[in-house]
C-alpha cells in the first residue's frame, strides 16, 4: 500500500508544473524553515518573531545563511532533500541546545558553550533533563516540511555542482566573514552583538545572534593611540603608597550559591539558615557583590576577582576565557593576584574539590600565579554530602593548608571554591542526612520545597564552616583576612527561575524577560571581609566582583602594581559594570546602556584592551600604564 503510494506521488511529482512548483518550493524553502527554527527559540517569541515584518533584512539574511550552506553541501553531490536535512540537523540541534540552555539555566547557546561540553556533561551526568511536549511537537513539524523536497529531480554536471559550491563559499565569505558584513552589513541592520546576548538572540534570531558572538565575543579593536591616551590621561601615575610591614595569610572562599535565603519573598524559616554569616556581618566589613553571571559560569567570577577585568570589556559574560588559554592568558598574567601576591613573598594555593580539568583551571592556574592547584584528584579519601564533596572536608583542607604555611613561617595566599552546593537541587539530595534547617512557603508544591530545602541546606552547611573556620583562625597567632562570598545565584528546579517567580521574587522566569529590578537581585549576593587584626569598621558597599578583588589586595597591605591602583582608582567613579547593569558610587543601579558617555569607563576599557587583546605593539605602548 505505501509502496504502490509511493510510485504514484514519483509519478505525479514528475510533471513538469509540479516540477516547477517543488523547486520553487525548494528555492523559498530556507524562509520556511528559518521561521520553523525560530519557533524552537523562546528568546525570539518577544522580539524578532513577534514582528517579523520589521526585521525583514534579518529574516532574509538568516534565510540567505541556510541556504548557501545547503548549496556548498549539494556541491558535494547531494540531493536537494539531503542538502537540506544536513543544514537542518545542524541548525536544529542547535536551536533544541538553546531552548533546553533557556529553560534550565535561563541563558541562550553561545559558541563556548561548544568548548564546555565536557563540562556540562560532567555536572549533568545524572540530571534527569524534561523535554516538553511542544519542542517535540515543533522538531517533528521541521521534519514534516522537509518531505516535498524528496521530489525535487535536480542533477546538475559536476563541473554545475563544483560552480555552485565554489559561488556558496563566495557568497558566505562576502557576507559572513568580511570586513562587509561586520562594518556595513551589522550596522545596517542595527545588529549590536556587545548588548546583552539574550537581546540580541530576541531581536535577531539564533542563527545571527550566534554568528555575532561568535565573530566579536572580545573587546572592541580600540585604535592603539586613542586607547593609550585615553588610559594615560584617566589614569595617570598612581600615587605613592606605603605598604603595611603586616604580611597577613589572605583566605578567599569563593562558596557555590551562596546567598541569603531570608531576603527571598514568602519564604519562612525553622531557624536562620545564615547565623555566622549574619553575626559576622554585623561586626566586620560586609555587603553586596554584583557578578558577571547567572546559574553558571563559576570561572567567570573568579575571573574578575583574581585578575581585575571585567567581563563587560571582555565581551558577553557567559564566554569563558579560562577555554581560551592561547588567546587570553600568554601574556601580562603578572598582574593577576596570585603573581601579586607571589611577588609579595607569600606561597599562593588554589583549592576546589571537583576535577582540575573543569573549566581548564589545571592550564591556567599555574599562569595566573598559582604556586598550587589542590583539586579532587590530589585530596586522600574526600567525604561527600549530597552530590558533591562536602563543605566540611574542603574546610579541612583550608585549614591544613593555614597549618602547612605556619610551619614553613611563610604567608599564605589562598583561593578556593567549593563545590557541595552546586547545581542540582532535588528534595532527596540530602537524604541520607538530617535537615537542620526547614523553608515553608503555602506557595510551592511539595516537590518545590524539596528543591528549595535541599538548596537552603547547603547554605547552612556552607554557613556552618564559615563559622567552624573563623573559630580555627581565632586559636592562632597568625594575621589573618577572609573574604567570603557567592559565585552566582543557582537554577532551582526544572525550569530556570520557576521557584523564584512563583515567590514572587521576581516578575518572570525568563531571564531575558526580567526587569531592571529582576537583574539586580538574581545578579546581586552578600560579602563578608573578617580579619583579627585591620581595622573592621571600613564600608565598602555594593560592589562588583573585581573591585573586590582590588579591595581585598589594599585591604591586605602588600605593594600593588599599577594595573591594581588604577582599577582601584576607578573604583572611586563607579562601583560596578555589568551587561545587566550599572553601578554608581552611591549604590544606585543603572541600565548599562550609554555607559562610554563617561570617561571612566573609556579609560577602564583601554586598559582593559591592553591587558588582554592589543597587539604586541599596543601591548608594549601601555606596558608602564600598568606595570611598574
Amino acid at each position: 500500500m505505501i509502496l504502490e503510494l509511493w510510485l504514484k506521488l514519483k509519478v505525479v511529482t514528475q510533471k513538469r508544473p509540479v516540477q516547477w512548483a517543488l523547486r520553487a518550493y525548494a528555492v523559498l524553502f530556507p524562509l520556511f524553515l528559518f521561521f520553523a527554527l525560530e519557533g524552537l527559540n523562546p528568546a525570539s517569541a518577544e522580539g524578532l518573531m513577534a514582528a517579523p515584518f520589521s526585521g525583514a533584512g534579518i529574516v532574509l539574511l538568516s534565510a540567505l545563511f541556510i541556504a548557501v550552506c545547503a548549496v556548498a553541501v549539494f556541491g558535494f553531490g547531494a540531493s536537494v532533500f539531503w542538502s537540506y536535512v544536513a543544514v537542518s540537523v545542524i541548525l536544529g540541534a542547535a536551536y533544541v541546545v538553546n531552548s533546553l540552555k533557556l529553560m534550565i539555566a535561563g541563558q541562550v547557546f553561545v559558541p563556548t558553550d561548544i568548548m564546555l561540553a565536557g563540562e556540562a556533561l560532567m555536572i549533568t551526568q545524572d540530571t534527569d533533563i524534561i523535554i516538553e511536549m511542544a519542542l517535540l511537537l515543533r522538531v517533528a513539524l521541521i521534519a514534516l516540511i522537509h518531505l516535498p523536497l524528496l521530489f525535487v529531480y535536480f542533477k546538475p554536471t559536476f563541473t554545475a555542482r563544483w560552480l555552485m559550491f565554489c559561488g556558496a563559499v563566495a557568497v558566505f565569505t562576502l557576507t559572513f566573514v568580511s570586513n562587509l558584513y561586520t562594518n556595513s552589513i551589522m550596522p545596517a541592520l542595527e545588529i549590536n552583538p556587545r548588548g546583552p546576548l539574550t537581546a540580541l538572540y530576541r531581536d535577531t534570531g539564533l542563527i545571527l545572534g550566534f554568528h555575532a558572538a561568535l565573530i566579536d565575543h572580545n573587546a572592541r579593536n580600540l585604535e592603539a593611540a586613542t586607547a593609550s591616551l585615553a588610559a594615560q590621561r584617566f589614569f595617570g601615575m598612581p600615587e605613592a603608597t606605603e605598604s603595611s610591614d603586616i604580611r597577613p595569610n589572605v583566605i578567599v572562599i569563593m562558596s557555590e550559591a551562596f546567598i541569603d535565603p531570608t531576603v527571598i519573598y514568602n519564604l519562612e524559616f525553622s531557624t536562620d539558615p545564615t547565623p555566622n554569616f549574619r553575626r559576622l556581618s554585623q561586626h566586620y566589613i560586609s555587603g553586596d557583590v554584583v557578578v558577571p553571571v547567572f546559574g553558571g559560569g563559576t570561572a567567570n567570577t573568579e575571573l574578575e576577582f583574581l585578575t581585575g577585568s571585567p567581563m563587560f570589556f571582555m565581551g558577553s559574560a557567559y564566554y569563558v576565557p579560562y577555554n581560551s588559554v592561547g588567546r587570553y592568558f600568554f601574556r601580562d598574567i603578572e598582574t593577576a593576584m596570585p603573581h601579586l601576591f607571589r611577588q609579595n613573598g607569600y606561597r599562593t594555593v588554589a583549592v576546589h574539590p571537583f576535577t582540575r580539568y573543569f573549566f581548564n583551571r589545571n592550564t591556567v592556574y599555574p599562569r595566573l600565579g598559582f604556586d598550587e592547584f589542590i583539586a579532587y584528584e590530589d585530596m586522600e579519601d574526600p567525604v561527600y554530602k549530597g552530590f558533591f564533596v562536602s563543605d566540611e572536608f574542603f574546610t579541612d583542607e583550608i585549614i591544613t593548608q593555614i597549618l602547612l604555611a605556619e610551619e614553613a613561617e611563610e604567608a599564605l595566599f589562598l583561593f578556593g571554591i567549593s563545590m557541595q552546593n552546586h547545581w542540582e537541587f532535588w528534595g532527596n539530595k540530602y537524604e541520607d542526612w538530617p535537615q537542620d534547617v526547614t523553608a515553608y512557603s503555602p506557595y510551592l508544591t511539595e516537590r518545590e520545597l524539596g528543591n528549595v530545602n535541599s538548596f537552603i541546606q547547603g547554605i547552612y552547611d556552607a554557613d556552618k564552616q564559615l563559622g567552624r573556620l573563623i573559630d580555627f583562625i581565632e586559636t592562632r597567632d597568625t594575621p589573618t583576612i577572609v573574604v567570603f562570598f557567592g559565585d552566582h545565584l543557582p537554577i532551582l528546579g526544572e525550569h530556570t527561575d520557576a521557584i523564584f517567580e512563583t515567590l514572587g521574587y521576581i516578575s518572570d522566569q525568563r531571564l531575558f524577560m526580567w526587569n531592571e529590578d529582576d537583574r539586580r537581585k538574581m545578579f546581586t549576593l552578600p560579602y563578608l571581609v573578617w580579619s583579627n587584626f585591620a581595622p573592621t569598621d571600613e564600608e565598602w558597599g555594593t560592589l562588583s566582583t573585581y573591585f573586590l578583588g582590588a579591595q581585598t589586595l589594599h585591604h591586605s597591605g602588600i605593594d600593588l602594581n599599577r594595573y591594581w591602583h588604577h582599577i582601584l582608582y576607578a573604583n572611586n567613579y563607579f562601583s560596578a559594570l555589568t551587561e545587566n547593569h550599572y553601578v554608581d558610587v552611591y549604590g544606585n543601579f543603572h541600565s548599562a546602556w550609554g555607559v562610554w558617555q563617561y570617561e571612566h569607563i573609556r579609560a577602564m576599557e583601554a586598559l582593559i584592551q591592553a591587558k588582554w587583546f592589543g597587539t604586541d605593539d599596543f601591548h608594549y605602548s601601555l606596558k608602564e600604564i600598568f606595570n611598574r
